[in-house]
């Protein structure tokens, strides 16, 4: 199957940007600032498992669409990497938020 309407893509992307949207307020909604210092380790330990995961995701998809025989399976892995890359950055993002929190009221 050939793609032939750069349209087609833009399926996968939005959804990979809707579930990297989705990944951003994971904290139940509840303020940094209002968090123990037991919460904050706790999602400091979930936040960095998430981008651990992620960033294999894109390593993976990267590595998947250099080595692909066809262009289809180039797209998917390509898709896969950049859906890695986003959630890894918002999980990035939110672990410095977490770790300065953390770091700010003195928790050890």
């Amino acid at each position: 199957m050939k793609i032939t309407n750069p349209l087609l893509l833009l399926l996968p992307l939005s959804s990979a940007l809707a579930l990297g949207g989705c990944s951003m307020n994971a904290m139940g909604g509840q303020s940094i600032s209002q968090m123990s210092c037991t919460e904050l380790a706790r999602e400091i330990g979930r936040y960095s498992q998430i981008k651990e995961d992620a960033d294999a995701d894109s390593i993976i998809g990267t590595v998947g669409a250099l080595i692909s025989d066809n262009k289809n399976d180039q797209i998917t892995h390509s898709v896969e990497g950049i859906v890695g890359d986003i959630a890894s950055a918002s999980a990035g993002s939110d672990l410095e938020k977490l770790k300065t929190a953390f770091n700010q009221r003195g928790c050890y």
